[in-house]
């Protein structure tokens, strides 16, 4: 019986425990959603606006809630509902476009922050638009055949294209970090490099040829400053993909 009563006992302080945690938390008293589960677009969408109202601030990874919010909003386990074929894509492409939108926002978000240093949350926001943006390519290749010539057909077209323009700003602006006087540490920057090489040769679909060339040529550049082995296959790989057909 006394076994039983302590079992009992130490479940309740557990759960008590967890109540304490949840209920001092400012991101979820704020409204944001639970880091513990995968999001979705809306999850996303809400996130932002309670950022960008100030109702919290900026999540940081020196802060331990604001690294599991960080490592929750960054997880590509959150592009398993795109990923996932036996959705209609009538489900799965509303989300993406709404998680997109939304994690681009909060890109902006950190990168227009005036005060505190963002860099490494700006790395790994960065490295998730990157490849959740080469999930969209996968996506949109999968929405094409099923365009009908209505009178909708020249308006979506425009749509795509559109998309396909932001992509490529993505990239650009991701190459643009890899400057020195940036600042980032050789941890982060092979964090974007990674993010970067595994989601450039879906990227590149959309790129105009002579974006190819300037990419190419920014990053044969980019290679002089870079020491570790695993970064320099990575961008020679790139610049092998810049370098060949689309």
């Amino acid at each position: 019986m006394r076994r039983s009563a302590l079992g009992i006992a130490l479940l309740f302080a557990s759960q008590l425990a967890v109540a304490a945690v949840a209920e001092t938390n400012p991101f979820l008293e704020a409204g944001i959603p639970a880091a513990t589960r995968p999001w979705t677009g809306p999850d996303y969408e809400r996130t932002v606006e309670i950022l960008t109202a100030g109702k919290v601030p900026l999540p940081k990874f020196s802060d331990p809630e604001g690294a599991a919010l960080l490592r929750r909003m960054t997880s590509l386990d959150n592009l398993s509902l795109e990923r996932d074929q036996n959705l209609p894509l009538s489900v799965r492409m509303p989300d993406f476009l709404q998680l997109e939108q939304a994690a681009g926002k909060l890109l902006m978000l950190y990168g227009d922050a005036k005060e505190g240093d963002y860099r490494s949350e700006l790395v790994h926001i960065t490295a998730f638009v990157l490849h959740s943006s080469a999930q969209g390519v996968d996506l949109v290749e999968e929405f094409l055949p099923t365009l009908v010539k209505d009178e909708t057909y020249a308006a979506r077209m425009a749509g795509l294209k559109q998309m396909k323009e932001g992509m490529t700003t993505i990239f650009v602006s991701a190459e643009q970090l890899l400057a020195e006087e940036n600042g980032f540490s050789e941890e982060n920057l092979s964090v974007l490099l990674d993010a970067m090489a595994s989601s450039l040769s879906r990227l590149k679909k959309g790129f105009p040829p002579d974006v190819r060339i300037e990419l190419r040529k920014k990053l044969e550049a980019d290679k002089a400053r870079f020491k570790k082995a695993e970064d320099a296959k990575r961008l020679d790989r790139m610049i092998g993909e810049l370098g060949g057909a689309t």
